[in-house]
């Protein structure tokens, strides 16, 4: 009995076994990017896409979790490593030199397209120009600390660059033409080294982001500001600003193509602070609150507010993802924004406003 269980088990063993039918590479790289929440760089244009980056926690998980995933099999790191040089976030000038060691072992710098260097001190200009030749397809760039003028020069000569974040500062030298999307970390007046109007390099850019606070007061110093940024469609601001009423004042008056504003704030805020009109060129608002999760009570205020707003072209208010699921679970407050909107005429949009 046991001679003959043990040819039987020769025999399922000698027997050829059957080949599952393969899926193509680009699926499996589909699942992976899906699987990792990874965004695709090449989608089409966005209302907004602003680059604002993760927080540094989050995003080392995320590489870690991306990392485990690729070591699954060998086919998986064949197919996937490249994502993990997508995105390459820097902490410190020793982190560039890990950087750049690395991407002379592994040939994937055509991969990156985007740059954190989260560092507040001064970059290492040579090592940085050393990343910088290795990265040939970069779209975005960000850099917590000032640049000089030759790491900006150097910046700008990317090719493929559509996205910059820094400082404000007179050093900078703009590319032509012009990029697409610019993100102010912080300006202030009077601009070093200019006479507080932005060089004609800028006059294509369409995009723009103050993720902190800009103090701005002054209408003619705003118009001197905005003379070349005619094309300017977007304007998006950070949770830093208290009060944007008066900025944006400035703005609806010098921007006759501003099509689309965004607030990043907390409810309190905007109703201390509320918009009463907007120019019959904005069509779309959004408004993202830092705490999304509100009483009914808040959302009735916030249906108060929004009932005073005056504009014969706004036909959409976006609200982030968090805050409309929270309306979702509260039925009363849900109706209730919905009968504002009904009457306002305007279309709910879900999103936040930056990818």
């Amino acid at each position: 009995m046991t001679t003959v269980i043990k040819s039987l088990a020769k025999i399922a063993l000698a027997k050829p076994k059957a080949e599952l039918p393969k899926l193509p590479e680009e699926l499996w790289l589909d699942i992976f990017r899906h699987a990792c929440g990874l965004s695709d760089f090449c989608d089409a244009p966005r209302l907004l896409s602003f680059p604002v980056a993760l927080p540094k926690k989050l995003l080392f998980r995320r590489m870690k979790f991306q990392r485990r995933i690729i070591l699954v099999c060998k086919a998986w790191y064949r197919i996937a490593l490249p994502c993990l040089y997508e995105e390459i976030a820097v902490l410190d000038n020793a982190g560039l030199h890990a950087i750049v060691d690395c991407l002379l072992k592994h040939l994937l710098g055509h991969s990156t397209k985007r740059l954190d260097f989260f560092a507040e001190e001064d970059v290492d200009e040579e090592t940085f120009f050393a990343l910088l030749d290795r990265l040939d397809n970069l779209k975005i760039v960000t850099i917590a600390s000032s640049v000089s003028a030759s790491i900006s020069k150097r910046i700008f000569a990317l090719p493929n660059l559509t996205v910059f974040c820094n400082t404000w500062n007179g050093s900078l030298q703009f590319p032509e033409p012009a990029f697409q999307k610019y993100v102010f970390r912080a300006l202030s007046f009077p601009f070093p080294g200019y006479n507080g109007e932005f060089p004609s390099a800028l006059s294509e850019l369409s995009q723009i982001y103050f993720p902190h606070s800009v103090h701005i007061v002054d209408p003619e110093e705003v118009s001197i500001l905005c003379r070349n940024l005619q094309s300017v469609t977007s304007f998006l601001f950070g949770y830093d600003h208290v009060q944007y009423s008066p900025l944006l004042s400035c703005i609806f008056d010098i921007l006759p193509n501003l099509h689309y504003i965004g607030i990043q704030t907390t409810f309190q805020n905007f109703f201390e602070d509320s918009i009463n009109a907007f120019p019959p060129s904005v069509h779309t608002f959004g408004l993202i609150f830092q705490s999304p999760k509100a009483k009914t009570r808040t959302y009735r205020r916030l249906c108060e507010i929004l009932k005073q707003i005056q504009g014969d072209g706004l036909k959409v208010i976006r609200l982030g993802e968090e805050t409309v699921h929270d309306l979702r679970s509260r039925p009363s407050a849900a109706a209730l924004v919905e009968e504002t909107f009904m009457a306002k005429g305007w279309r709910m949009e879900v999103g936040d406003q930056y990818v």
